[in-house]
Formats: structure tokens, C-alpha cells, sequence
């Protein structure tokens, strides 16, 4: 894949500010809190499934779990995932496997629940 795709992915910001910022106003802290985990724990279960649809060579079922993160991602606005999400979506799954873009879509779920803990 082209190192131009990951030098504009890595300059997306890992969370929108002002998505962010309006669900730390209206939710309370212990919704806040279930959220973050939640979506740390479907990022986990949506890289995984991804893994195996790469494994099986199933176009179908890897569409389908980046499909998935990206519309989650969108919700509460981790951009970088979205946008990461988005283009790995429409790749062949051994594409993907030969850029190491899963790899990539999870640090970047990782790092983008941390950063949703620390703001």
C-alpha cells in the first residue's frame, strides 16, 4: 500500500474534539465510562472478526466488521479509525493482510480509547 496512505491517516486527529467534548457534557460519568469500554471492547471483538475473515479470504465478512467499526467509529467521533476503517473496507482481505493494516487499525483503536480516557 502506498506510505502516503499511512502518512495522512497518522495525521488525522485520533478523536473529534467537538463530538468528544458533547458527549462528556451531556453524559454522566458512569455512562461516559460504559461507553468507552464498550467501544474498546467491540473494537477488539470487530479486529477479530476481521482476522478471521482475512484468514478465510471471505471479502464478505471483512467488509462487513470494517463496515461495522467505521459506523461505530463515526459515533463517537474517532476519526483516525473511521478513516482507516473506511479505506481498508473496500481492499481485498489479503491486502490488508500484506500491509499490516489490521495491525494498524488496532493500535489505532487502542489508541483511540486512551485518548477517550485521558480528555
Amino acid at each position: 500500500m502506498d506510505t502516503l496512505f499511512f502518512k495522512t491517516y497518522s495525521s488525522i486527529p485520533l478523536l473529534k474534539q467537538n463530538v468528544w467534548l458533547k458527549f462528556k457534557t451531556f453524559a454522566r460519568e458512569d455512562q461516559l465510562k460504559l461507553l468507552i469500554e464498550t467501544f474498546g471492547s467491540d473494537v477488539h471483538d470487530l479486529v477479530d472478526a476481521t482476522r478471521q475473515g482475512i484468514a478465510q479470504n471471505s471479502k464478505m465478512k471483512v467488509k462487513r466488521s470494517l463496515h461495522t467499526l467505521k459506523g461505530m467509529a463515526a459515533t463517537v467521533g474517532a476519526s483516525r479509525l473511521q478513516f482507516i476503517a473506511q479505506k481498508a473496507e473496500s481492499l481485498d482481505p489479503q491486502l490488508i493482510r500484506k500491509n499490516h493494516l489490521i495491525e494498524e487499525i488496532e493500535k489505532c483503536g487502542n489508541a483511540s480509547v486512551k485518548e477517550m480516557n485521558n480528555s
